[in-house]
Formats: C-alpha cells, structure tokens, sequence
C-alpha cells in the first residue's frame, strides 16, 4: 500500500474531473470531457491500486481489468470497466480524425455527474485508510 501514491492519483483524478465539468457546459465539447474523464476514470484505477496494494500498468486495457477486478471483490460500488474502454475507443477516434456519432451522442452532463460520484466513493475510500 502506497497511501502518497493513492492521495497523488485522486488528486490528478479531481483536477480532470473539473475540466470535464468545464467542457459539459454550454456550449459543450464532447472531445473534451471524453478525454479527461477517460484519463480521471483511469487515474482513480491507479490510486486504488496503490491504495489496495495491486500492481498496475500502463495499458488502458489492463486498467479496465483491475477496475472489473475492483468491483467484483467489493472494492468499489460500480464497475468502470466498460466505461474506460467505451471512453478510451472515443478518445482515440478523436485523435485519429474519425469521431463517431457516439461522441456527440454522449450526455455530458450524466458522464459529469458518474465521474464525481466515482471520484467520490475512491477519495472516500482513501480517507477512511489514513
């Protein structure tokens, strides 16, 4: 368990949560609050790692794992692991050029909301172990 590590990875968690509540407002940019939302989700997947002392990686595919990991050990309330990977293929259509429909399709507003409530339960997570 690396507590430090955990406060560092939500504290990064929570400033791109507020970028991604800047980019849901009017007017809204979808590629955006897709990025960093991806990158906050992935940030709370770290901090719990190093909360729960789980080794990691810097593959978006194996973040996914361990959060489904997460979940199902009763770690965390809700499973991100669909999310991170739906969020990550529509951050990577953006780089490439090719945003799908499904970008814009997103409610931003709702990813804004889902985002604190998860940054929430880790920091409380976090809290509660000092």
């Amino acid at each position: 368990m690396n507590i430090n590590k955990a406060i560092d990875g939500i504290d990064r968690a929570k400033r791109q949560m507020e970028k991604v509540q800047a980019a849901s407002r009017e007017p809204p940019d979808h590629e955006q609050a897709v990025m960093w939302a991806f990158y906050a989700y992935e940030n709370c997947v770290t901090a719990l790692a190093e909360l729960y002392g789980y080794s990691w990686t810097r593959n978006h595919r194996a973040k996914a794992d361990l959060a489904r990991k997460f979940h199902a050990e009763g770690l965390v309330s809700r499973d991100i692991g669909d999310e991170l990977e739906e969020l990550n293929n529509l951050r990577k259509d953006v780089a490439y050029g090719e945003p799908a429909s499904d970008l814009l399709a997103r409610d931003l507003g709702e990813l804004a909301i889902e985002l604190e409530k998860f940054i929430d339960e880790v920091n409380s997570r976090i809290a509660s172990s000092q």
